[in-house]
């Protein structure tokens, strides 16, 4: 049993999972398990034993063998275990430490992303919070190029304000809209950002966009839509009122979000294209 596990694809179709809890309630100390699709059969990996705390951010990068952990969890677990960024080779279980992090100890409910284009192998990380159910949060966001031979976190345009929960989209243009988000834990003291900004990965630039109408926290999501737009839904506040007397409600209202690329003139079109393209392959 696993609640709150990371499914990671493997170069081979298969699909890794990692950390969790079991029927306990209790962190997974590392038991990884992958499941092949073709058998329909999971099975055990001891020589990929390695403790993550729950629902660790994974990117497997571009050679197929490694997988980047950016440092983002859901955060059970201890708190001085499994926190520290880095690579793992799934070729031996190696472990290299990824340095430079700000704010290390904020990494609960941050955000971490692929940069557009993910051929350049660059992740974000933006917001976290301390571990359980603080209420502080972090402005801090940083970029680690994993391309170089020697990565480490450097630091990007702070966020307008410290957050939780903020939802990551990749955009058509390559930008990356964060939006929602809380300051608090699951939006307590009525903390909820109304906020949305997008990210330049060229000039490494921020800046703010028509924000969010409705609060977003703990449980809720952003999505790119067929059309280019964006629709926002979900969140799960712990408390309906600042005093923390009521009990929140689940969101189900959803936006949807126009970017400005829908607004500078005719769309672009798509007149032809190739029926059947391959990995690492390229075509007009």
């Amino acid at each position: 049993p696993r609640w709150y596990p990371t499914l990671i694809n493997l170069q081979d179709g298969r699909i890794l999972a990692v950390s969790g809890l079991d029927e306990y309630g209790r962190v997974l100390p590392g038991d990884n398990e992958i499941y092949d699709p073709g058998s329909r059969t999971w099975t055990d990996q001891p020589e990929l034993f390695r403790y993550f705390p729950t629902y660790p951010a994974l990117f497997r990068l571009a050679d197929g063998e490694r997988i980047f952990y950016s440092g983002s969890n859901t955060g059970y677990g201890p708190a001085d275990q499994g926190r520290q960024p880095g690579i793992w080779d799934l070729s031996d279980n190696s472990w290299v430490d990824v340095p430079g992090l700000e704010d290390p100890e904020y990494n609960e409910t941050s955000a971490s992303f692929f940069l557009a284009p993910v051929q350049d192998q660059r992740v974000g990380i933006v917001g976290g919070g301390l571990v359980g159910d603080s209420d502080e949060s972090t402005a801090r966001f940083n970029v680690v190029d994993l391309s170089s031979e020697d990565p480490r976190y450097e630091p990007a345009p702070d966020y307008p304000s410290p957050a939780r929960y903020i939802n990551a989209v990749t955009l058509p243009d390559d930008t990356t809209m964060l939006t929602g988000g809380s300051v608090g834990y699951r939006g307590n003291g009525e903390s909820d950002l109304h906020l949305t900004a997008m990210y330049d990965p060229d000039s490494h630039t921020l800046h703010e966009a028509a924000p969010n109408q409705v609060g977003r926290n703990y449980h809720a999501t952003a999505v790119l839509l067929p059309d280019g737009r964006v629709m926002t839904m979900g969140s799960d506040p712990l408390f309906a009122d600042a005093e923390r007397t009521k009990s929140g409600t689940f969101e189900t209202r959803i936006e949807i979000y126009s970017p400005p690329y829908l607004f500078a003139g005719d769309r672009p079109e798509l007149t032809e294209a190739p029926e059947e393209i391959v990995r690492g392959g390229s075509f007009p």
